[in-house]
């Protein structure tokens, strides 16, 4: 009996045993089952997708832009003002006219001008006549004092009165050099060749010194201010071409080149002035004009590309939804240069060229969700 109730006891534990372990291998079994993507339940509706929503990876050279906008000016320009108070007596130009270096673009009254010339030039030849007269004595009254027939300080008082006479005369032809001056600005020539972009003068105008009378813009070279990013500036560098569209020239590119980088942050941002160059040789673009493109300063010759718009960022990493056999599939990928001007962004692993992956925010995607492409027919 004891022996029987043994092989019993053993026998009951043995099962136990392999309860244990059938439901550990279930559990298991079941656990693994669900760590892989879940497969698509049979019936299950699948997400449709319009072609649009769609994107294949592709190889393709990639560069790396930096966006600019801004407002172009004329490289050099200048105010021309009045350097005499005067009339006006003529005024030879008008707005939008082309000047060149030198030309008279005004003349002011010169009559009072003429005048204070006249009176320079007279002061000017009595003190001449005085000096004159002043050397003289001293010579002659040198070879007295030499037989001293007169005394040696009524000597120096003679050649005092010599050298206060030269003095004299360097001073009034210093007055006169001033007048004449004064006269030859009162005929107005542009400092430079340009285009008369503001006219104040106007015949009969009474002018102050340092009246403002034109505006010259030389549009050979015109120059755009352009903020960048703080963060962007270790890729930028001078001599880097800009790809540029300005306002009424429609898809016309025009090319700016990175001329200068300021060397602080604008004052309540944080974004650093680049000014760039652009060659206006016929003349067309006018100061003022909005201008708006983007600053290559990186370039990769072969990398897989998506669209930024199927690249989803979440605590710190980038996937991507990819349609594998009829159901979508999440996909850590590496990411790198993006293109601003073709909208695409690098992968650089992760993902291979060929793959598909679903574009644009679609809702709620999720890991094994069946969807299908929906063949939609174009016009």
């Amino acid at each position: 009996m004891p022996g029987r109730r043994r092989a019993a006891r053993l026998t009951i534990a043995a099962l136990l045993i392999l309860l244990c372990i059938a439901g550990a291998l279930h559990i298991f079994g079941y656990v693994g089952t669900n760590s892989a993507a879940p497969a698509p339940k049979a019936g299950a509706a699948a997400l449709e997708l319009l072609p649009r929503d769609v994107a294949e990876a592709t190889v393709q050279a990639l560069q790396r832009t930096i966006p600019l906008t801004g407002t172009i000016q004329p490289l050099n320009q200048t105010e021309i003002r009045s350097q005499q108070a005067a009339e006006i007596q003529e005024v030879l130009v008008r707005e939008g006219e082309p000047v060149e270096k030198g030309q008279v673009l005004a003349r002011l009254d010169t009559t009072d001008l003429e005048a204070k010339l006249r009176d320079k030039l007279g002061a000017l030849d009595v003190g001449k006549a005085q000096l004159a007269l002043a050397r003289k004595n001293l010579h002659a009254n040198k070879s007295l004092l030499e037989r001293n027939f007169i005394s040696q300080t009524a000597f120096d008082n003679l050649q005092s009165s010599f050298h206060i006479g030269e003095a004299t005369l360097v001073s009034l032809q210093a007055q006169v050099e001033q007048a004449r001056k004064a006269l030859a600005h009162a005929v107005i020539r542009s400092p430079i060749a340009g285009v008369i972009a503001e006219r104040v003068a106007q015949p009969g105008l009474a002018v102050a010194v340092n009246t403002k009378l034109f505006t010259v813009h030389d549009l050979s070279l015109m120059s755009i201010e352009a903020l960048v990013p703080a963060r962007d500036i270790p890729a930028v560098q001078v001599g880097q071409e800009a790809r540029l569209l300005i306002e009424g020239f429609g898809e016309r590119v025009f090319i700016g080149k990175v001329d200068r980088i300021n060397p602080s942050t604008e004052q309540g941002s944080r974004s650093i002035m680049v000014h760039l160059l652009i060659d206006n040789t016929d003349g067309q673009l006018k100061g003022g004009m909005f201008a708006q493109g983007t600053l290559g300063v990186s370039s990769i010759v072969s990398a897989v590309v998506v669209p930024q718009a199927a690249v989803r960022e979440q605590g710190g990493h980038a996937s991507v939804f990819c349609i594998e056999a009829g159901a979508l599939t999440e996909q850590r990928v590496e990411t790198g240069m993006r293109d601003a001007a073709t909208d695409t962004i690098e992968i650089r692993s992760g993902l291979s060229a060929g793959a598909r992956v679903v574009v644009g925010n679609l809702g709620n995607l999720r890991a094994g969700q069946p969807v299908r492409v929906m063949n939609v027919p174009t016009e």
